[in-house]
């Protein structure tokens, strides 16, 4: 299973979305996370910051279906 040496992967669920970089292209992401190819590690860098800004979760937020108590589920909005 040949993946990309550089990904950014962040949370499918949650309260808060999270991401971060793998540069392991034997690490195997699960059905948590998702991921997407970066070119390089700037870009990932940069794909990192914009998704773990505070401002992306507001405007992400109102849209986020509703468990029994927080919003969940960012993979349809992010």
């Amino acid at each position: 299973m040949p993946c990309p040496t550089i990904r950014v992967v962040y949370t499918k669920s949650g309260m808060c979305l999270a991401s971060g970089i793998v540069t392991d292209a034997k690490v195997v992401v699960d059905h948590k996370l998702y991921w997407a190819t970066a070119e390089n590690l700037d870009e990932a860098r940069y794909l990192t910051a914009v998704l773990n800004i505070d401002a992306l979760l507001r405007i992400i937020q109102p849209l986020q279906a509703r468990g029994e108590h927080n919003p969940r589920d960012f993979d349809k909005y992010v």
